[in-house]
């Protein structure tokens, strides 16, 4: 039978069994992560709080890890404000209600409906924060 590798895995790879050649990828990838690793900065410790496992109790506010996410979370919020159109909020269709459904979503127009008729204020960082951390919480039983 014709080999048809080529050449360089004929010559440095032939005899190579397969899980040898997985140790040896794991450890390059080991050394090529840790070089990245140490040779970036790293990200500040305001901006981890509640993503470390040591943070994860943590109730102090958490900054967004760079100006981009900043810019995506207010676009986020202009996009949930009401609209300042006479005719009202639009209706959803019905697949977008049995989608919203299916995902655990609520309807968008009931959300801005509650927001302009005097519904739930909106909600302080630090109280956004405190809820997160509780979040995490887990009781006795269903942490084994």
């Amino acid at each position: 039978m014709i080999d048809s590798r080529p050449e360089w895995i004929r010559r440095f790879l032939a005899d190579v069994h397969y899980l040898h050649y997985g140790i040896g990828l794991f450890i390059l990838t080991l050394i090529v992560t840790s070089a990245i690793s140490y040779l970036t900065e790293p990200i500040a410790p305001e901006k981890l709080h509640r993503l470390t496992f040591w943070t994860k109790q943590s109730t102090e506010v958490r900054e967004p890890i760079d100006s981009q996410q900043m810019e995506i979370n207010l676009q986020a919020q202009r996009s949930h404000e009401a609209p300042n159109n006479i005719s009202g909020p639009a209706e959803d269709s019905y697949f977008r209600k049995l989608f919203n459904c299916i995902c655990g979503l609520g309807n968008s127009s009931d959300e801005t409906n509650g927001k302009e008729e005097g519904g739930s204020p909106q909600m302080t960082p630090e109280e956004e924060a405190i809820i997160a951390a509780k979040f995490l919480d887990e009781d006795k039983f269903w942490r084994r």
